[in-house]
């Protein structure tokens, strides 16, 4: 099923945030100073680049295909460079970045191996990428994803890339010193606008019928306590060879 990422726009702009502890990781990772330049792959309407770019004060590209996205981002965060474009191409000048990262975006990229080419092409000698995604046993144990809708398990085990496969296609790419982090951060959902509003691609990938039982189930919960919500982050890491 293709999401139509244009009509999504409003609902991300107004229900995704930056998680603290995956921004962090990516700082203390990627060590950005005013002169670094940064781009995010897949930014949607730039949370994370806009994050780093008001932390750090660099200069920071966004990179997404969807021309609404990319519209609630320039208003947002009018003092990032936005490029409409695919991840399989980029449209970066080769070896003009020094730290590339996507979070949660790989599973939407049709041609992973034809990503990280670009990326590596893109990056400046020594530079590092990161791809931020969930590893299967994440899927599995999201909170509340996986408890009130476990529809979206099954969903998205289909669509993302094994750990192995994402590895690979960073070494098959010419990229060297891949490693693996794990980032997890708990919090209180005491609103259930977000799944409401179907602000997570998997909530589009399960039944109506799925949908609106698991957020009955959602809301009557919410009405005694909030709900812990569990995010955790696999976080690969990489290097063009200087």
């Amino acid at each position: 099923m293709a999401l139509d990422y244009d009509r999504l726009a409003a609902d991300y702009a107004s229900h995704r945030q930056v998680q603290p502890v995956l921004l962090a990781a990516l700082l203390q990772g990627a060590q950005p100073t005013r002169d670094t330049v940064v781009a995010e792959v897949g930014c949607g309407t730039g949370n994370y680049i806009g994050a780093i770019q008001a932390a750090v004060g660099c200069t920071c590209r966004g990179v997404d295909p969807s021309a609404r996205m990319l519209a609630t981002a320039r208003r947002r965060w009018p003092q990032v460079h936005f490029v409409q474009a695919p991840a399989e191409t980029l449209d970066l000048p080769a070896a003009s970045v020094d730290f590339i990262f996507s979070v949660d975006v790989i599973h939407h990229v049709g041609d992973v191996a034809a990503y990280f080419r670009a990326a590596a092409q893109a990056l400046r000698p020594g530079g590092r990428i990161c791809t931020a995604t969930d590893a299967p046993e994440m899927i599995a144990r999201r909170r509340p994803l996986a408890a009130y809708f476990p529809g979206t398990v099954a969903a998205d085990l289909a669509r993302y890339p094994t750990p192995a496969t994402l590895e690979h296609a960073m070494t098959a790419a010419g990229l060297v010193h891949v490693t693996a982090q794990e980032v997890e951060y708990i919090y209180p959902l005491c609103d259930a606008a977000p799944i409401r509003a179907r602000a997570y691609s998997c909530l589009h990938l399960i039944s109506d019928e799925e949908f609106h039982a698991g957020l009955a189930r959602m809301e009557e919960d919410l009405e005694s306590e909030p709900i812990d919500v569990l995010s955790e982050y696999l976080l690969l890491w990489a290097q063009r060879p200087g």
